[in-house]
């Protein structure tokens, strides 16, 4: 799909119309020299690697991985961490790096699942002011087991 590209240095409005001849959306810009554009103008998908520990103990092997997106202060943050062994004394919630600071705010907003064995539904909690995720069930339950792997997706603001 191409990017739409306006230009009119004197500003005005722009009116998109369906099909059918009823007007749809009504663009108004103010007086600018250059081009704007609408389309994909939001930048490709970076991988990074979360650090992950347990809110209780320490797992004997786990490992993850990334990737998120930013948009102005936006983050969408897509991460999946895989739990081989738990050992003795991890428990609680997972906790994930993320890859920029949150907002002087508390946050909730990521979804997921643990795929391998539960299929209980996750949620994400960033404190304010963090880098940390919270990665817990639903209800606040622990997700942690051999075996298990976490996909979660969250999305937050960032500082």
């Amino acid at each position: 799909m191409a990017n739409l590209k306006l230009k009119n240095p004197s500003g005005g409005s722009l009116n998109l119309v369906s099909a059918d001849g009823a007007s749809d959306l009504t663009v108004t810009f103010p007086a600018a020299t250059g081009t704007a554009m609408i389309g994909s103008g939001v930048g490709a998908w970076t991988a990074y690697t979360p650090t992950v520990s347990s809110a209780g103990g320490s797992f004997t092997t786990a490992s993850a991985s990334g990737s998120y997106q930013l948009i102005g202060k936006l983050c969408i943050v897509s991460l999946t961490v895989n739990i081989t062994t738990v050992g003795e004394s991890a428990s609680g919630a997972i906790l994930a790096t993320l890859p920029f600071t949150s907002a002087g705010r508390i946050q909730i907003g990521g979804y997921g699942m643990e795929v391998n064995s539960t299929g209980n539904m996750l949620k994400g909690y960033i404190p304010s002011s963090s880098t940390q995720l919270q990665i817990t069930t639903y209800s606040n339950g622990s997700t942690i087991g051999a075996g298990y792997q976490t996909i979660l997706t969250v999305v937050y603001e960032t500082a």
